[in-house]
């Protein structure tokens, strides 16, 4: 078997509308994220993995266990297995970022995620639930509550 190279080039890669964000499937276990001013991510943890974020767009406060740092374009954050960690995006502008994972991450998109070839759903439609199952099932666990 031959593997063959490619490029994504922007606005290219298999993309998702998930709760709130765009999640494009970029490469092996790389995602490109698009979400808007003021999103966040709550706390959770990942037991079996680290995490890596490097930040092409706006700017971030990243808590990770008891610190809190604050990241903006060009900053790549580590985030280790077992250490709960939350995302705030600042209010002023979007964000766009990378998250590189050690696991591949495509089978969480596809079934948590809407394809954006259809609208966004609304907030008020989400079954979070339903999604927080999900994200469970791949090895992520929230902390308090569920609300992105």
């Amino acid at each position: 078997m031959t593997a063959n190279g490619y490029v994504n080039l922007p606005g290219e890669g298999e993309s998702y509308w998930a709760v709130g964000a765009k999640g494009t499937i970029k490469g092996p276990r790389v995602y490109e994220l698009e979400n808007p001013p003021g999103w966040e991510i709550p706390l959770h943890v990942h037991d079996n993995e680290d995490e890596v974020h490097y930040y092409l767009e706006g700017s971030v406060t990243v808590t990770c266990g008891e610190e809190t740092f604050k990241a903006e374009a060009g900053s790549l954050a580590f985030l280790p297995k077992g250490v709960p960690h939350a995302l705030s995006f600042d209010e002023s502008s979007p964000g766009r970022w990378l998250w590189i994972s050690p696991t591949n991450r495509d089978e969480l998109f596809r079934e948590a995620g809407v394809p954006t070839s259809r609208p966004e759903p609304a907030e008020e439609d989400l079954d979070m639930e339903r999604i927080i199952g999900i994200f469970e099932k791949n090895g992520m666990r929230f902390l308090e509550g569920g609300d992105h």
